[in-house]
C-alpha cells in the first residue's frame, strides 16, 4: 500500500491518503505565508533563480512561494498528491494571475532535472520515507546552483499531543506490527552525512509556532482510514482489533468524542550550503 519499488530500494507514495494529507498535517494559511517568506529570506535567491520543492506533495509550501512570485518546480513520485496541488492552484488562479509553478513526476533519487538548475531546494518530511536517502541528498547537491541553499524543514510536535493516536501505536507496538519508516531515522543522520561531504549547516531560528486542535472522533476516523503511513503495513484483521480497543479506550477516557486534543507545533529549518570551489 502506497509503496513504490525499484529493485531492493523503496520509497513511500502518499497517493492512498492524498485527500486526507493536508488535514492530518494542518498548516494554517497565515503560517504557510509566514513560512514561505522566511524560507525565501533564508534562501536569498538571485533574480531569475528557480526554487525546487523536492517532495512537493499537495503544495503546502510550493503554492505560497509561488504566490510570492517565486518560480517554483515541484517534484514528487505521487501523482495523486500533485493532483491535490493542481486543484488548489486552480482555485487560487480563479481570482488571480497564473502562478509561476510547474510540477514534474520523478524519483528524488534520480531527478529528471538539469544539474545546477536551482537556486534553492526545499525538503520537508521526506528523507525518513526513502531507503536510499543519501542518494536523494546527492541528487539535491547536483541540481543546486553553486552557492545555492538546501533547506531541510519540518513540523515538530505534530503528534505528541494526540493521546488517541499514541494509544493505537502503543497497542500496535505491543503486537509487533508497528513498522519503522524505511529511510532516515533522525535528522542528525542527514546532517552528519552532509557535513562529511563538506556542507556547512545553520539551524534557523524561525519563531513560527501554531496551535492545532482535533476532536477525538476525528482522530479515530483518521486512524480507521490509516491516514499515517506507518500504519499501512498492519494486517487488516489486526488493525480492526486495535481500532476496537482504541475506540473503547477513547470512550472511557474522554467525556465525549467531540473533546479536543490540542497542542503546539513549531516550524524548524536547517540551512545547508556547500562552499564554492
Amino acid at each position: 500500500m502506497g509503496r513504490e519499488r525499484d529493485g531492493l530500494s523503496c520509497c513511500i507514495s502518499f497517493d492512498p491518503v492524498a485527500e486526507d494529507y493536508d488535514a492530518t498535517r494542518y498548516l494554517p494559511p497565515e503560517i504557510q505565508e509566514r513560512a514561505a517568506r522566511l524560507l525565501l529570506e533564508v534562501a536569498g535567491l538571485a533574480p531569475g533563480q528557480v526554487w525546487l520543492d523536492a517532495g512537493v506533495g499537495t503544495g503546502r509550501f510550493a503554492l505560497p512561494l509561488a504566490q510570492l512570485g517565486v518560480p517554483v518546480v515541484g517534484a514528487d513520485i505521487a501523482l495523486g498528491m500533485m493532483a491535490q496541488l493542481h486543484a488548489k492552484r486552480a482555485a487560487v488562479e480563479k481570482t488571480g494571475p497564473p502562478l509561476p509553478l510547474r510540477t514534474a513526476r520523478g524519483d528524488l533519487r534520480r531527478l529528471p532535472l538539469a544539474s545546477g538548475a536551482f537556486g534553492a531546494v526545499l525538503m520537508v518530511h521526506i528523507l525518513h520515507l526513502i531507503v536510499e536517502w543519501q542518494s536523494v541528498l546527492a541528487e539535491v547537491r547536483r541540481v543546486l546552483a553553486p552557492g545555492g541553499a538546501l533547506l531541510l524543514a519540518s513540523e515538530v510536535g505534530e503528534r505528541r499531543w494526540m493521546p488517541t493516536y499514541d494509544h493505537y501505536c502503543a497497542l500496535a507496538r505491543e503486537r509487533g506490527v508497528l513498522s519503522e519508516h524505511p529511510g532516515m531515522r533522525k535528522i542528525e543522520e542527514a546532517l552528519a552525512f552532509l557535513q562529511a561531504g563538506g556542507a556547512q549547516i545553520r539551524r534557523v531560528e524561525t519563531g513560527i509556532r501554531w496551535r492545532v486542535e482535533t476532536p477525538v472522533g476525528v482522530t479515530l476516523a483518521r486512524l480507521r482510514r490509516r491516514s499515517w503511513s506507518n500504519l499501512w503495513p498492519i494486517p487488516d484483521a489486526v488493525h480492526a482489533e486495535i481500532m476496537a480497543e482504541t475506540e473503547a479506550w477513547a470512550r472511557r477516557t474522554f467525556d465525549s468524542l467531540e473533546a479536543l486534543e490540542t497542542g503546539e507545533t513549531s516550524f524548524t529549518v536547517q540551512e545547508v550550503r556547500w562552499p564554492l570551489a
